[in-house]
């Protein structure tokens, strides 16, 4: 299904109204952020779940003026100043200010389920989860931007498509139904699923949660938002991988060196593109 994917901030109203903590407003910063976090962390639940399963680290180094890849889509740039910076911010979360689970107990229970059971305030994840949270949490869930970064956003986003085979039996059926997918009535159809393709069922799928003053933030972000890195030579998948396990590497690992570990992380994409090529 053609379709926008894009990554938000949730949390939960009923964790906060507990605490007696102010609901995040539009334009917070990292400092505000972390503030929060603080405020929402006790004996029964963590203020965030920094996790290292998501694409939510990328918006952060959005935020904070790095980049995730070069112009030509031949190297990744995960080991620059800006870029560790906003690792080593994510990684404090856990080991140093204690307001997330660690990488370990998100290996036994998931980021998400952690949130949808209240055992974290706060977590960043993708516009797919959105109608899973909204069964599982109902009006106590609400929605934020990504906190911003000395006034600038950051936000990673991607997309879905079908394609069709050029040698297929039933070629015309199947380009027939490839740009039936993408009109206003299919997308209308879909939009339950996830953010439209198509530009004029935006609204659709906003309507859907129009309860949910944030929901638009899902959308609105689309117009900032970069593009999960593309490596050249066809080594996207791979190279994602090799980005995941270093993350991974640097998450389970309290005293990880930062820049050492992004370091190997983009030598070991680069080596996989060069031989590709």
């Amino acid at each position: 299904m053609p379709a926008i994917i894009s990554l938000l901030h949730f949390y939960n109203k009923a964790i906060f109204d507990e605490m007696g903590v102010a609901y995040p407003e539009e334009g917070w910063s990292w400092e505000d952020f972390l503030e929060t976090a603080r405020a929402l962390t006790n004996e029964e639940h963590y203020g965030y779940a920094s996790r290292p399963d998501s694409i939510a680290y990328r918006s952060f180094v959005l935020a904070n003026g790095g980049r995730l890849e070069t112009d030509d889509l031949t190297l990744a740039c995960l080991n620059e100043p800006e870029a560790v910076e906003a690792f080593q911010f994510l990684h404090d979360l856990m080991y140093v200010e204690k307001v997330s689970p660690v990488a370990s107990e998100m290996v036994e229970i998931q980021a998400s389920d952690m949130f949808k059971n209240g055992m974290v305030a706060m977590v960043a994840d993708g516009s797919w989860m959105l109608n899973g949270y909204v069964e599982a949490m109902g009006e106590d869930l609400g929605i934020m931007e990504m906190p911003l970064r000395d006034g600038q956003r950051g936000c990673a986003s991607s997309g879905l498509a079908y394609s069709m085979s050029a040698n297929g039996a039933n070629i015309d059926a199947a380009w027939e139904f490839c740009k039936f997918a993408g009109t206003k009535e299919a997308q209308d159809a879909a939009s339950i699923a996830a953010i439209p393709a198509n530009l004029d069922s935006t609204e659709t799928w906003v309507e859907q949660y129009s309860q949910y003053e944030g929901a638009h933030y899902l959308t609105d972000c689309i117009e900032y938002a970069v593009s999960n890195p593309m490596y050249a030579n066809g080594t996207s998948a791979e190279g994602e991988n090799i980005n995941l396990d270093y993350v991974n590497k640097a998450w389970l690992d309290e005293n990880a060196d930062i820049q050492a570990v992004m370091d190997e992380c983009v030598q070991a994409i680069s080596d996989t593109i060069n031989n590709a090529g």
